[in-house]
């Protein structure tokens, strides 16, 4: 769930700037919006997959650090 959520507020945030920086430049007209989509898409995926890869991190290790405790306390 994070990863998502992660993933979208980076989508939306960049998906805005492109379209805002674009209006400032060239007017509302003359916007390419299929192409700053797609550029939100993709950091949409870029950010899911690397919030998802530090979830799973911090969950096996948090799994592993819980396992030594459990192993120490019980000699």
């Amino acid at each position: 769930m994070t990863a998502l959520l992660c993933g979208a507020c980076l989508a939306v945030l960049t998906c805005g700037m492109r379209i805002l920086a674009e209006i400032q430049i060239v007017g509302v007209e003359n916007v390419l919006w299929i192409a700053d989509v797609a550029v939100g898409m993709a950091f949409f995926v870029i950010g899911f997959v690397a919030c998802f890869a530090v979830t799973a991190l911090l969950i096996r290790n948090a799994i592993k650090r819980r396992l030594a405790l459990e192993a120490e306390l019980q000699d």
